[in-house]
């Protein structure tokens, strides 16, 4: 592929669309993507109803592409009718006023089931949040999706999942479910970004919840794709499931459970989506089971994580930053992963940008590799069909702009790029892109520039780097992948093939990552 001349690449960020046709956005307008790939290979995102200037109306966004590269949007939205237990249950009056967030689609006994939800503040409930996950299921990946009531009413008496009021009324099966908050409404597991998993053992698992109180994960009976206990959720006895990760009113959301070796990964959402947004991630051994807690590379429990302390920890495999002279990113989150049928890992994400606006919001793909530490790392490039393949030390070494991640608990004000300010103090690790520097790698393995030390690569495409800093002290063990890349994010038609690495220290939680000039 010559990314000097294919505008999939050249043009993703600088092309004109037309708001108001669906069929000109191709990887824009995506927010919370869901990446699939059906029994034929064809990939397909679906994503949060959401583009610039809110033109989108009435249901699950859909693309699809052959390659991963080239993204075409269809002008139909997924959902083939509103649930209309959601819209009493939301306060919804109209299919008009009607919307939805972050689907999960699993293909399921021959048929295609899309799990989805949202948050509202609704009036009857003294404008408190109501929050609601359902399910449809289609016979096709495009839809039209139905709900599961709509679609087969002799198997499903409802669609609701599970669905969550938000009261500050103790007692309630609300309060004796999720929390010990009295009532809380900022407690509650919010009924959102759901997202289905599978064990080693076949069973069938549904996390979700966000910042209100955490992620839940629920047992699903894989007949039917509903809680194995009954649904909805919300009716039965201790329903909601287990906290696995946040609480506490930790901006915390968009998980997703991946299993990998030993390990199940999981990987979140950490931030506020316009300011300090990010991509973490937590593991936890699978001879322990999939309900967590889960924990960050330094052993912290993600369970029992502080408001103040909460950008500090799980590992950012994914934050804000800027390659110098380039394109740069912005929160960064929303994500979801997928084993492709040849192998590959991706991750598929949205992100905001250092240079447009913070309605424009784009898809990118990654892909994922582990360490020998068995931890995950991300291709700093969008994902341009590369392949591992035996690394030359020499062909590596050179000069590379590189990041080093930076977490912390630093709290101001800052501003988007239209200038908007955050009305609360955010995280300045997280909000802050981390612009690159210079290193060289060489030839005979030590580092000089930015930082120093040595590196070296081992067993084909394994890189051990250790990293210093100019006044020789030992940042850290970093462990990780190289490999070939394609640089979208250079600016212009120029040469954009390039070799990339990626490289994670467990001791500190940090990533160290670049692309060779």
């Amino acid at each position: 592929m010559d990314g000097g001349e294919d505008p999939a690449i050249t043009e993703k960020y600088t092309r004109s669309i037309d708001i108001y046709d669906p069929t000109t956005w191709g990887p824009l307008n995506v927010h919370d993507p869901e990446l699939f790939q059906d029994d034929d290979g064809t990939f397909y995102v679906f994503s949060t109803d959401a583009s610039i200037g809110n033109t989108w109306q009435g249901g699950v966004q859909v693309r699809r592409s052959k390659d991963l590269v080239h993204w075409e949007c269809l002008p139909e939205p997924a959902l083939g009718m509103w649930d209309e237990e959601m819209k009493e249950w939301l306060g919804f009056s109209s299919d008009a006023e009607a919307y939805t967030w972050a689907p999960s689609v699993v293909k399921l006994n021959g048929r295609y089931y899309m799990y989805h939800g949202v948050i509202v503040d609704v009036p009857d409930n003294d404008n408190r949040p109501r929050a609601w996950i359902g399910l449809a299921i289609a016979d096709t990946p495009i839809g039209p999706y139905l709900p599961a009531d709509e679609y087969d009413p002799s198997t499903y008496s409802c669609s609701t999942v599970v669905r969550y009021t938000f009261t500050r009324t103790p007692g309630t099966i609300d309060e004796d479910c999720l929390n010990e908050s009295g009532g809380d409404w900022s407690k509650g597991f919010g009924a959102i970004d759901p997202e289905v998993v599978f064990d080693v053992e076949g069973h069938m698992w549904l996390t979700y919840g966000s910042w209100k109180g955490g992620i839940a994960i629920l047992e699903l009976d894989p007949t039917t794709g509903m809680p194995i206990d009954g649904y909805p959720a919300d009716t039965i006895e201790n329903g909601y499931g287990t906290l696995i990760a946040g609480g506490n009113g930790i901006a915390i959301e968009g998980a997703c459970i991946f299993q990998y070796g030993e390990y199940y990964y999981l990987f979140y959402s950490l931030g506020d989506l316009l300011y300090d947004y990010s991509i973490r991630v937590g593991r936890r051994p699978i001879s322990e089971g999939i309900v967590g807690p889960y924990y960050d590379s330094e052993g912290r429990d993600l369970t029992t994580l502080t408001w103040e302390e909460s950008h500090r920890y799980g590992n950012k495999i994914l934050g804000a930053h800027q390659f110098e002279c380039q394109y740069g990113w912005r929160n960064p989150g929303g994500q979801s992963l997928l084993i492709t049928q040849d192998g590959r890992i991706l991750m598929a994400h949205h992100t905001r940008t250092t240079f447009r606006e913070s309605w424009y919001f784009y898809l990118q793909v990654r892909q994922i590799y582990f360490t020998e530490d068995g931890w995950p790392v991300a291709n700093p490039n969008e994902y341009a069909g590369e392949t591992l393949r035996e690394m030359n030390p020499t062909e590596f070494a050179g000069t590379y702009k590189v990041i080093h991640t930076k977490r912390g608990t630093s709290w101001g004000f800052v501003s988007t790029y239209e200038g908007t300010q955050s009305s609360d103090e955010v995280n300045l690790e997280d909000a802050i892109e981390t612009v690159s520097e210079n290193v060289t790698f060489h030839p005979e393995g030590t580092i000089s520039g930015a930082y120093q030390g040595t590196w070296s690569i081992s067993n084909h495409y394994h890189i051990t780097i250790q990293l210093e800093d100019n006044q020789g002290t030992l940042l850290g063990t970093y462990k990780g992948i190289v490999s070939d890349a394609l640089d979208w994010s250079r600016i212009g038609d120029v040469e954009r093939h390039t070799l990339t690495f990626t490289a994670f220290c467990p001791e500190t939680g940090e990533y160290f990552f670049g692309n060779k000039e």
